[in-house]
């Protein structure tokens, strides 16, 4: 089915090192000796057929309907990296590189099955194009079926390197290969593969109030039966303020558990400038767990729990949200997406969206009535395909649906239609159905809360040297509060101050109220099992929240 080409001198075509995209270092391979030598077997793939477009894949590409992108050609394969692959050993690791070709393909990803992978470290695996100038890696823990999809790569041809200890016995092999008829980014994309030129970059003046929670924003890129299939979606929030990692889509998108286990979420995909050309790569985890989606379709939502918590290096944000009746006390709605698979791009509706049906665009969705916030015109920009799954946010900040479809373009930016995140709250009393129990694990019964950082220590903004807590950590019981009366970040301006202890969990374990603390005052735990929790601290509508170690009392 495969033929084995003549091996390719990887070291003639590469000219510089270029550090992996999510990681910190180049494959060990770029830095062996002998890479005049450096050479690699390569597999090349059978012609892939021209395929007329699906009826999802023509609704997709339309300005219509679904804004999903599906494009590509999908091929089952069996390739041993372990018997078919070279293999360098340096001191106790073993360095496997294959090459894959599919011979006219505009990008290609790839998806690995791993055998007798307990002990297997996904970031010890490296898909790079053969001239090393786009190396990727990703976070992930592997799949219950023991599969791993990598990240995309640009071109017809691909490599892909294992490192690992002589010791693992681990199987990997190359199961399947998406040819990609098209390329989503932007550094190697031609101008009709990029998104419409209404489109506004996050780095340009009207996404400067955006700079916090753009980086809740990830494209989705999913490997299914036939292609690939592009989307985005917003990293939320929960009551626990736990940072688990959950991430919010369409249904549409994610339609299923074997769609999230065979995703890449890609973090920062943005540009560095306005109107730049050059962009910021994206970093990326692979695989997720579905956790909950609209029942049957009839509310269009998926919510995962990504395979790793995004580490601080991605800079996450973990989006606020609102299920209010009326959540938008401003008239204005703002989307933030990857239309086309581009770099992050801003959308503003100066008015008040309104409760809308999506049948109202098409009759044949299957979506409940009246479950959509509609957008009756944009006044900065579109949505495309692509841009499915992302986040409508409020004058606040905070997420109130994720976009479905409509038939808004640069040409006439009229009618799209976003999931109200409250129509799947808990309509539904099935945990699998709803978002209320994901959400609001610790049920405070919150109708809106904020996001949270992941790489500081205070959410929306509070300077967290308005507040110290001391001694971190703990030993006594007792925890000293301090809060600097000036602070331009945290005032108790109504002289009522709430303290709250959380688990690890999320679990409440107890909460205190204080009327007009002194700027010094103590606070007794709740309990006295050693172990790492949260201190919330709400004044005024504001919160913050500290870690506290215990270390037994």
């Amino acid at each position: 089915m495969f033929n084995l080409l003549r091996s390719i001198p990887l070291a003639i075509l590469a000219l510089y090192t270029t550090i992996a995209l999510g990681q910190g270092r180049s494959p060990l391979s770029f830095s062996l000796k002998d890479r005049v030598a450096d050479v690699i077997p390569t597999k090349t793939l059978p012609p892939i057929p021209q395929k007329a477009p699906t009826a999802m894949q023509a609704e997709s590409k339309s300005p219509r309907y679904l804004k999903r992108l599906e494009f590509g050609s999908a091929l089952a394969t069996s390739i041993s990296i372990n018997k078919e692959a070279r293999a360098d050993t340096v001191g106790a690791t073993v360095i496997h590189r294959i090459m894959v070709r599919s011979e006219g393909a505009k990008c290609l990803t790839l998806k690995l099955a791993i055998e007798n992978g307990k002990n297997f470290d996904s970031q010890n695996i490296f898909v790079y194009n053969p001239s090393r100038t786009y190396v990727a890696y990703t976070l992930s823990k592997l799949s219950d079926q023991g599969t791993l999809v990598l990240p995309l790569i640009p071109g017809d041809c691909a490599v892909v390197e294992i490192e690992k200890p002589i010791a693992n016995k681990a199987s990997v092999s190359i199961s399947q290969v998406v040819h990609g008829d098209r390329l989503p980014l932007k550094e190697y994309s031609s101008a009709a593969e990029l998104s419409q030129s209404c489109n506004v970059d996050l780095a340009c003046p009207a996404g400067k109030d955006w700079q916090v929670e753009k980086n809740s924003i990830v494209k989705i890129i999913t490997n299914t039966s036939s292609g690939v299939r592009l989307c985005s979606g917003v990293l939320v929030n929960n009551t626990a303020n736990n940072k688990r990692p959950y991430l919010l889509t369409a249904h549409h998108c994610i339609l299923s558990k074997e769609d999230a286990q065979n995703s890449v979420f890609y973090f920062g995909y943005e540009k560095m400038e306005c109107g730049a050309n050059s962009v910021i790569q994206g970093k990326s985890i692979s695989g997720a767990t579905l956790l909950a989606n609209g029942y049957n379709g009839k509310i269009d939502f998926s919510l995962l729990e990504l395979s790793e918590a995004p580490p601080a290096e991605f800079l996450p944000y973990y989006a606020g949200w609102d299920i209010r009746k009326n959540p938008f006390t401003q008239p204005s709605a703002t989307c933030l997406h990857h239309p086309n698979g581009d770099a992050k791009k801003i959308t503003v509706d100066y008015d008040t969206p309104t409760q809308g049906d999506y049948s109202e665009v098409d009759p044949f969705a299957g979506f409940e009535p009246n479950t959509h916030w509609r957008i009756e015109r944009w006044e900065v920009g579109a949505t495309e395909a692509g841009s499915s799954g992302s986040a409508l946010f409020n004058s606040n900040h905070r997420v109130v649906g994720n976009l479905s479809g409509g038939i808004a373009s640069c040409d006439d930016p009229v009618d799209d239609f976003f999931s109200a995140i409250r129509a799947g709250w808990d309509a539904n009393p099935d945990p699998k159905y709803q978002l209320k129990h994901w959400l609001d694990p610790i049920m405070m019964g919150d109708s809106t809360i904020a996001g949270l950082s992941s790489h500081v220590t205070y959410v929306e903004g509070i300077d967290p040297k308005s507040v110290s807590v001391y001694p971190n950590p703990v030993g006594d019981g007792l925890i000293h509060i301090r809060i600097l009366p000036e602070s331009d970040g945290f005032k108790v301006l109504d002289g009522t101050l709430v303290v709250s202890l959380f688990d690890i969990s999320g679990r409440k374990i107890g909460t205190n109220t204080y009327v007009k603390p002194a700027e010094t005052f103590d606070y007794s735990l709740p309990t006295n099992h050693a172990g790492v929790y949260l201190l919330e601290i709400v004044a005024s509508g504001r919160r913050v929240v500290k870690k506290v170690v215990v270390a037994g009392m």
